[in-house]
């Protein structure tokens, strides 16, 4: 399952792209990102609750998203595919991918660094606090 979410992640990040160019996606005008200088249509589109195309810079926020998804999971799936047994891998060439992925630099690895740094944080402020439960995914027994 794990090496199947960057593969998930990838068509995901190409229909993003897709409906950016193509104007296929179309939303409630509310729920798009703000403009600096908003075009009158647009403004009666929101007031009038319209859905309308979502085009280019509609889609940036999504398409951030969307891209740093498919960082970590590229790199949760090389981790899984390094921690797993000895056993041969059943998708071999997607834990190679992976891997490459995973060893390059970019917003995965600045994540992944991030998401280490949070829990190391929370497990000292529970510390300091005396509260004996595990930082999150840092796993052991929890105090009921």
């Amino acid at each position: 399952m794990t090496n199947q979410l960057p593969v998930l992640a990838d068509r995901l990040a190409a229909a993003v792209d897709r409906w950016s160019r193509t104007g296929q996606l179309y939303a409630a005008a509310r729920d798009l990102p703000r403009m600096d200088n908003m075009p009158d249509d647009r403004v009666r589109d929101v007031i009038a609750g319209r859905r309308v195309q979502a085009r280019g810079a509609d889609l940036d926020r999504l398409g951030r998203a969307v891209a740093s998804a498919t960082a970590l999971s590229s790199s949760l799936a090389d981790a899984v595919n390094r921690a797993a047994p000895a056993a041969p891998t059943s998708q071999r060439h997607l834990a190679g991918l992976y891997a490459q992925r995973a060893r390059a630099p970019g917003p995965g690895e600045r994540l992944l660094s991030h998401a280490d740094d949070v829990a190391k944080a929370v497990a000292r402020a529970r510390c300091a606090q005396g509260i004996n439960t595990p930082a999150p995914g840092a796993g052991g027994p929890g105090r009921y």
